[in-house]
């Protein structure tokens, strides 16, 4: 039986309950836990701080495939690329970096497969390389 992440119960209710991403997501300078910042539209602004619900929530189908796998919903890739776009400071793709990393800690060597090919099959240029072991602090 597959080992299901701790986000994979409820991940719809990542925004509402403004859940902290990864393990001991204690905003020790890594941008976990930050607020939620929305534009009138629902989708995330470029002045937002970007925390790790908010990335979760912008990727929702491509969390869904990470954690399932099954065929990538088409979906996911003009997701990924929205949320990269977004992340236009230093800050916010050392966040989204701090995420994905706590996320992937958290899962199988097959979902961390999953998720690290996700810019490639994407044709999606990502900062960082998405591990448990990257180095957030280094992204530029």
């Amino acid at each position: 039986m597959q080992q299901k992440h701790p986000l994979h119960q409820g991940l719809t209710a990542v925004v509402v309950a403004k859940n902290r991403c990864g393990k001991g997501g204690d905003g020790g300078g890594n941008g976990v836990g930050s607020e939620y910042n929305y534009n009138d539209g629902g989708a995330l602004s470029a002045e937002a701080s970007l925390s790790c619900g908010t990335v979760l929530n912008n990727i929702y189908s491509c969390i869904r495939y990470v954690l399932d796998g099954g065929t990538l919903p088409p979906e996911c890739c003009s997701e990924l690329k929205s949320l990269i776009s977004t992340a236009k400071t230093t800050d916010n793709r050392k966040s989204f970096c701090s995420c994905l990393k706590g996320f992937a800690s958290g899962s199988t060597s097959e979902q961390v497969a999953r998720l690290a090919t996700l810019p490639r099959r994407c044709n999606a240029y990502v900062p960082f390389k998405i591990n448990p072991d990257v180095d957030c602090s280094k992204v530029k």
